[in-house]
């Protein structure tokens, strides 16, 4: 490993070692399909054994649930010749949850989704999974299922699991599962292991991946440590932790992969290829603090998260801003002969080759962000939210920022109105592909 491997990893473990007696933060397990990995759970409290009571395990039924949002979207051109865009959706999500005698429950998540622009409609099994559970000491939970793995708010380093990331402007449709079986053993209230088997496009056992996680309690914080592997693969080593400090809820999280596990775009004179990555480790890490604030009387009112990220393989050079074109010809071997007539290469942008071949991932492309996340409740009333983000490409000095305000009443009507906006010159991350202004509006109902 290189040194600032070891230093990153160095530094986590002794975050862990300086925080382990500080006060823990009280997390809520309330959510009827909540995941059992977000807090350290005492299997003797999952079920009413009291005589004469039926258990909230065996208690069976249907309940059949579900949403309808309509979007609309009206975004400024960044060029005065262009013309403003009009982009207008309306998506519905229908929600089985079926509970069986014995632990057994099912639930699936079947979503359609319209746009206007082009008429189209679209439908997605967003998901489906069965939950099992072997007398309240083994939890299994099998089908396509969008999993809580990692502690931080937005960036979650360790997560290789899950196919879809954290969306900064909040999606309207749902977040895609990820295919396979994960597993849960909780020891009482001091150590919970989870693993997740992922069989997503996977033809035969060679391309299986596994994660497993160990979590315990460190003092009055919660720690983890993660391994993710898979064949022709170097494991990937990962560890977070959450705690209370001074006031303020603290969460870390880092993991140390190989950049040989994953393709990179590499430069070559006039040409561009796809090669494997450099076999060296490096590190991801993020960090994120959270502090709640009284007002009005009301306690925990306002809520402020700020969160940073560090991806040391992240793409330093101007990809966005290089408008030569170059010779590509796909590969897997950092060997790039001189073009010839026959072997009849195209030429295309960095950007192009980037995006084509999939090398682009919002919010993770350069080495620096950082973000802040605000929350304000019962805002005018107690139907109203206000909120506002920030997120930052810290070297390319662009930036995303939001504001919203939501309504929802008794009636389980929403309504919302969002501004966003690109920030920062021309040809960077956030203003290539933003808006300098967008306006969207939503309005729906929950049944």
């Amino acid at each position: 490993m290189t040194p600032r491997t070891i230093a990153a990893a160095g530094c986590l473990f002794s975050l862990i070692a300086v925080l382990s007696a500080q006060e823990g933060t009280a997390i809520d397990e309330s959510a009827m399909f909540g995941d059992a990995e977000t807090t350290i759970a005492d299997s003797t409290a999952l079920v009413n054994t009291s005589a004469g009571k039926e258990s909230q395990a065996e208690k069976t039924g249907l309940s059949v649930s579900g949403e309808m949002t309509s979007a609309a979207m009206i975004s400024l051109p960044r060029k005065n010749e262009d013309n403003p865009t009009l982009s207008s959706s309306m998506v519905g999500n229908l929600l089985l949850d079926a509970r069986l005698r014995g632990g057994i429950k099912g639930f699936a998540n079947a979503e359609a989704d319209y746009t206007s622009q082009n008429d189209s409609l679209a439908f997605f099994l967003r998901e489906i999974f069965v939950d099992l559970s072997f007398h309240n000491k083994v939890y299994l939970r099998t089908g396509k299922q969008v999993l809580q793995w990692g502690r931080c708010y937005f960036w979650n380093p360790t997560d290789l699991i899950n196919v879809e990331r954290k969306a900064f402007v909040d999606k309207i449709s749902g977040r895609e599962g990820a295919y396979g079986l994960k597993a849960h053993v909780p020891f009482g209230t001091a150590v919970n292991l989870y693993g997740f088997i992922d069989t997503r496009q996977a033809d035969s056992l060679e391309k299986v991946s596994g994660s497993f996680k160990f979590e315990f309690l460190a003092g009055r914080s919660e720690a983890a440590l993660s391994v993710w592997g898979k064949k022709d693969k170097m494991p990937v080593m990962g560890g977070d932790i959450s705690s209370r400090l001074l006031g303020l809820d603290i969460s870390g999280e880092v993991s140390l992969f190989r950049q040989d596990n994953e393709m990179i775009m590499v430069a070559r004179h006039d040409s561009l290829l796809l090669a494997e990555g450099p076999k060296e480790w490096a590190p991801k890490a993020a960090l994120g603090l959270t502090k709640n604030f009284d007002f009005g009387g009301i306690p925990n009112r306002i809520t402020t998260v700020l969160e940073g990220y560090y991806n040391s393989a992240g793409y330093d050079s101007r990809i966005f801003t290089d408008s030569k074109n170059y010779f590509t010809k796909p590969s897997t071997k950092a060997e790039l002969p001189a073009p010839t007539a026959n072997t009849d290469p195209t030429t295309e942008t960095k950007l192009v080759f980037f995006l084509k071949n999939g090398l682009y991932q919002p919010n993770e492309h350069a080495p620096y962000y950082i973000a802040l996340f605000t929350q304000f409740d019962r805002f005018i009333t107690s139907d109203m939210t206000l909120y506002a983000r920030a997120i930052m490409n810290v070297g390319e000095r662009c930036a995303v920022l939001m504001s919203g305000l939501t309504y929802k009443d008794l009636r389980d009507l929403s309504l919302g109105l969002t501004l966003i906006s690109n920030v920062g010159p021309d040809d960077r991350e956030y203003t290539y592909f933003g808006s300098p202004l967008t306006v969207q509006a939503t309005a729906g109902i929950t049944f």
